[in-house]
């Protein structure tokens, strides 16, 4: 009776590892998902004189004028004023590891740039599959 029982034994349990191993590596199935992650930008001393702002990061340079009306393109950055003293940058899905933020006036002078390390952390999704990220604000002085 052991000799047809041990090795009964030894198949299930044979069973089990290979169903157990089979299982963990099948690829995660992500949803079909998008999000855009954003930088805000607050503005400190004499922001009434800002007329725009330009962002760049590794990827380029987006130019941001005073409206917010334009609406953000997936995937592309854009920059929009939400306050006298609050801007806003969008980056899509892409989350640069700095940026660089230059503050200009009416007449195109530069009032003040600044290189931005960021630190984002994402907020929702899982780790298999992403999610949206936030980073803290980033504060430029205007002289």
């Amino acid at each position: 009776m052991s000799l047809i029982v041990v090795p009964l034994m030894a198949a299930i349990a044979m069973a089990l590892i290979v169903g157990a191993i089979l299982r963990d590596s099948r690829p995660t199935a992500c949803p079909a998902i998008g999000w855009i992650d954003g930088v805000d930008i607050s503005l400190t001393g004499n922001a009434a004189k800002v007329a725009s702002l330009t962002i760049c990061d590794g990827a380029g340079c987006v130019p941001g004028g005073v409206s917010a009306s334009a609406a953000p393109t997936f995937g592309t950055g854009s920059v929009t004023r939400q306050s006298d003293t609050i801007w806003h940058y969008d980056v899509g899905m892409n989350n640069p590891e700095w940026i660089t933020v230059q503050a200009a006036d009416a007449a195109g002078a530069i009032l003040a740039q600044k290189t931005f390390m960021l630190n984002w952390k994402r907020v929702g999704g899982s780790e298999q599959c992403g999610g949206p990220a936030m980073t803290d604000p980033v504060v430029l002085a205007i002289p």
